[in-house]
């Protein structure tokens, strides 16, 4: 008895495993249950067998049904042959009953009330394949029409196709300012002001009467004023005119300044050693013709680079090589094609976004957001993550119309007129 005991255990547990290998899918879905064998004879009976049967032939035709039915998903077309087939058969004893007296099988009635509800559940859903059809029809008609505007909007007559196609225009080339040759004018007495200055100057020089010609004049620190002509032969013809006419007048001849360059992306890992003697040596063809006394390269500072292991590299060179570098785009620096661009001279505070000034030496206790003005930095600007327009605060101050722009942005109308001024001290040409 224990021999078969723990034959019985074993067949129970090798049963269980074999239960737990079974395909999911199998378990899922049961086998179909084919259609009964005697259907035709139950079909022959509804039509042709005696009455008293009647009842018994409905039932099996009803079970018949309800089987397909219940094991059917999706409807396949051999299921659905039974069904018409069974209900054509209750629907055939329906009709003889009707000539004859109530049966009183009980079955027939849900049986009928079934088949009516399959039927009309049959003719909705066929109503809603007509009408999905329809409206593909109308969606292609309406896909189609808008494939045809697409097609017709041109800008300027050339189509978006025939636009993309074309290749991109050479960047356009920086206008330089008029150069200006300067001078530092200032008086002897400390007590005189700017303005009293400004006075002396247009007295001594009366350039109504002298036919001088002056093309700037600002005020600066430490009661200076900065005057400038544009060519060096009429700015030593104004200082003459200054130190004859009025000989309490300093003056001090100021030197324009090289213009700035930057390359972008350079790998950081190169020393401003490195990035000066690449400049110089890998892109000879670039500064053909220079000569070696009017050649100055120097790096002033780096700026960041979205990429960490890059930086953009700022120089300051002489005019003749401003001019090639910026006509070429494209200059070597190590195993590198890097672009190079014109740097403005402009310098803005990046805590008060004011210009002149750079954040070390700003007086403002907090940090002004570029992008609405507020008391925090961009990056935690709840208009700025919400998607929200800009508010230029310099433009703001200056009480202009257009704000809608943030405060780094190169067209704004203050950054270019501070952008003008900066470089009427620099040296293009």
């Amino acid at each position: 008895m224990a021999f078969r005991a723990s034959n019985a255990t074993k067949s129970s547990n090798v049963a269980s495993v074999n239960v737990k290998h079974v395909d999911p899918e199998n378990r899922k879905r049961p086998p179909v249950k084919a259609p009964s064998k005697d259907l035709p004879f139950l079909a022959k009976s509804a039509a042709e067998g005696p009455l008293e049967e009647l009842a018994t032939t409905a039932n099996q035709l009803f079970q018949e049904a309800k089987t397909q039915l219940e094991q059917s998903g999706n409807i396949k077309a051999t299921i659905k042959e039974t069904l018409i087939e069974c209900l054509s058969g209750l629907y055939t004893i329906a009709l003889r009953l009707n000539d004859k007296a109530p049966c009183p099988v009980v079955q027939t009635a849900p049986v009928a009330d079934f088949a009516k509800e399959v039927l009309e559940e049959i003719r909705k859903q066929s109503d809603l394949v007509v009408a999905a059809r329809t409206d593909m029809g109308a969606v292609r008609e309406t896909v189609e029409k808008l494939n045809d505007d697409i097609n017709k909007n041109t800008l300027g007559g050339i189509s978006y196709a025939a636009m993309a196609a074309t290749t991109k225009s050479e960047k356009t080339s920086f206008s330089q300012p008029e150069r200006v040759h300067s001078l530092i004018v200032s008086s002897v007495d400390a007590h005189d002001t700017s303005d009293d200055v400004i006075v002396k100057i247009r007295t001594a020089v009366s350039a109504k009467i002298s036919g001088l010609r002056v093309d700037r004049l600002r005020k600066v620190r430490d009661q200076k004023v900065v005057l400038g002509c544009q060519t060096q032969e009429e700015l030593a013809k104004v200082a003459d005119k200054l130190r004859s006419g009025n000989p309490t007048l300093l003056i001090e001849e100021k030197a324009n300044k090289d213009p700035l360059i930057i390359i972008k992306n350079v790998l950081s890992y190169n020393t401003d050693e490195d990035i000066t003697g690449a400049l110089k040596n890998q892109n000879a063809h670039l500064l053909a013709g220079i000569p070696e006394g009017n050649y100055r390269a120097v790096v002033r500072y780096r700026r960041k680079a979205r990429n960490p292991l890059e930086c953009h590299a700022v120089l300051q060179v002489s005019p003749s090589v401003w001019q090639n570098l910026t006509q070429a785009g494209k200059v070597h620096v190590d195993l590198q094609r890097v672009q190079v661009e014109d740097q403005s001279p402009l310098i803005q505070c990046t805590r008060c976004l004011s210009y002149g000034h750079g954040r070390k030496l700003c007086t403002e206790a907090a940090d002004q957001c570029s992008h609405c003005t507020g008391p925090h930095l961009r990056r935690d600007c709840p208009h700025w993550m919400a998607g929200e327009k800009a508010t230029c605060r310099n433009c703001q101050a200056a009480k202009l119309d257009k704000l809608d722009h943030d405060a780094f942005d190169k067209e704004c109308p203050i950054r270019k007129k501070w952008d003008r001024l900066a470089r009427l001290s620099v040296a293009y040409c």
